[in-house]
């Protein structure tokens, strides 16, 4: 979860094309969510998380580029800070369309990140909201697949979403016990995050001494107050929503992750700042070695 990155980055250019359909996988070690790619033949996934402002690119994506870097970058998430540097990624494909001129954040994402590297395929990096913010995003768990569309090929009937002009993450309104808040769309979580103390929820467990990780370079051990509410999502009723007890941050007010967002065939207008959603009758995407088996020609 990218919290802030004190450093200016120069917006990527995206020359628009025909929308073609991205599959969504898992790796072996983790059910979140990736994107496939090839880089000079080989195979690699993108990590897909609107909860990072910034796209970010490992150390070994990189170093297979023959990419040089530069200039120096403080990045603050949730296991403290590091410094990271920055490089310019040749123009590539991303769903029929072209995106050049991206600045990325570098660094080694499985020492400092929840991110591990699988055995199967590379992680090249995490796509974040300074690429996905360009389109109408359709995240279809029924279909695994992500589909990036032009602005305004759809009309977007449905909820607003917030976002301030310094950060292109969105925020969704999430109403529970009676409160409205607006934690951040984080596809880069499982869980959904709030101040249950703050909102005055009565916590159903508490499960202590937990492992997390996440951006920084140190893993953090805490206690986790659990809660189980009904919660309205962008308006929408979802009964029984575990939730995981998080301090409010500067900022946020929480984090809504896949375990909210899979339920859903989800259209996010993140031009016009709209969100539809449309219940979802399948949600467990294949793993990535499932998709590359099928993909292969016989």
């Amino acid at each position: 979860m990218l919290i802030l990155l004190l450093a200016c980055f120069p917006k990527p250019e995206v020359t628009l094309g025909a929308m073609e359909p991205l599959p969504l996988v898992r790796t072996s070690n983790d059910r979140r969510w990736f994107v496939p790619l090839e880089v000079h033949g080989e195979q690699w996934v993108w990590f897909l998380d609107t909860g990072y402002a910034a796209s970010t690119c490992d150390d070994g994506l990189v170093e297979t580029l023959g990419l040089s870097t530069r200039g120096k970058a403080v990045v603050r998430g949730e296991n403290g800070s590091l410094t990271a540097s920055r490089a310019e990624l040749p123009d590539f494909a991303l769903g029929g369309h072209t995106v050049g001129g991206l600045s990325c954040v570098v660094r080694d994402l499985d020492r400092t990140s929840s991110i591990r590297d699988p055995d199967e395929v590379r992680v090249a990096g995490v796509l974040g909201m300074d690429v996905l913010r360009f389109f109408q995003v359709q995240l279809d768990p029924e279909r695994a697949e992500l589909r990036l569309h032009p602005p305004d090929t759809f009309t977007i009937e449905g909820a607003p979403l917030r976002r301030t002009f310094w950060d292109p993450r969105v925020k969704v309104a999430v109403d529970i016990g009676g409160q409205r808040v607006w934690p951040f769309l984080d596809t880069g979580t499982s869980s959904v995050y709030l101040d249950g103390e703050r909102l005055a929820l009565e916590p159903i467990a508490v499960r202590e001494n937990v492992v997390m990780r996440g951006t920084g370079h140190k893993e953090q051990v805490r206690d986790i107050h659990q809660y189980r509410e009904d919660v309205h999502f962008a308006g929408v009723p979802i009964p029984d929503v575990v939730v995981n007890g998080r301090p409010k941050g500067r900022g946020a007010e929480g984090l809504v992750g896949l375990a909210v967002v899979k339920r859903f065939v989800s259209t996010w207008d993140f031009p016009n700042g709209r969100v539809q959603l449309v219940p979802a009758t399948a949600n467990e995407v294949h793993t990535w070695s499932e998709w590359r088996a099928a993909a292969r020609p016989p």
